[in-house]
């Protein structure tokens, strides 16, 4: 199948535009698959082909958002690399871009998607930690990692409360204490840990961040 401008149809592309802006408009609970066939006028089990679930769409297009972050990071942090202010920096870009619309907030923590990630999260917050030790020489054994990848994923979530479910804190607050934890489980001493956290907000308010039409 061909589109209109002789290219050939991505219909797993298409869902996730579509996806994306009525999640956006509407929001996770209310976004259905016939209303995404509806917009695409293709059967709902096309969605399923490429989809099996709802929590996946999200996945791919968390995927996207983040890979986008990461490249622009990777353009334009010129200094050595320093795998704890580089993830500082990431944080904040996530934290204050996603912020924009709360629909789009609310789909990255729906409980759905916080189920289906909570083993591949770990994973990837263990792959930081490892990184940063590596960087910094730190010594980790295996089960250590693990340990501190699943206290800081707690922690993320009692901060996201206090922030997004009280309105105790800023969302830059909350991304300070993020990072602040992410330092002291990596065994960096304290001026290390203010330095870099300083040097990330210094980065992300003299650049510009990339579009990323999801948080638009």
């Amino acid at each position: 199948m061909r589109k209109k401008n002789g290219q050939p149809k991505d219909t797993k592309r298409d869902i996730l535009d579509v996806a994306g802006r009525l999640f956006k408009e509407y929001g996770y609970d209310k976004t259905t698959y016939r209303m995404i066939a509806e917009e695409l006028n293709i059967a709902p089990s096309a969605i399923v082909y490429h989809f099996k679930s709802k929590p996946w769409i999200v996945l791919n297009l968390f995927n996207d958002c983040m890979g986008i972050i990461h490249n622009y990071v990777d353009a334009n942090l010129t200094e050595g690399r320093n795998y704890y202010l580089y993830n500082n920096i990431v944080e904040i870009c996530y934290y204050r871009e996603s912020m924009r619309n709360k629909n789009v907030w609310d789909l990255f923590h729906h409980e759905d998607i916080t189920n289906m990630w909570a083993q591949g999260w770990i994973s990837r917050v263990e792959t930081i930690f490892t990184s940063i030790a590596d960087n910094f020489q730190k010594t980790f054994d295996p089960a250590e990692i693990h340990a501190i990848s699943v206290m800081s994923i707690g922690a993320r979530t009692s901060l996201f409360a206090e922030f997004y479910q009280h309105g105790n804190m800023s969302i830059d607050r909350c991304c300070h204490y993020m990072m602040y934890l992410m330092g002291v489980f990596s065994k960096l001493d304290e001026a290390t840990i203010m330095r870099n956290i300083q040097r990330a907000f210094d980065f992300a308010d003299s650049h510009e961040f990339p579009r990323i039409p999801l948080f638009e």
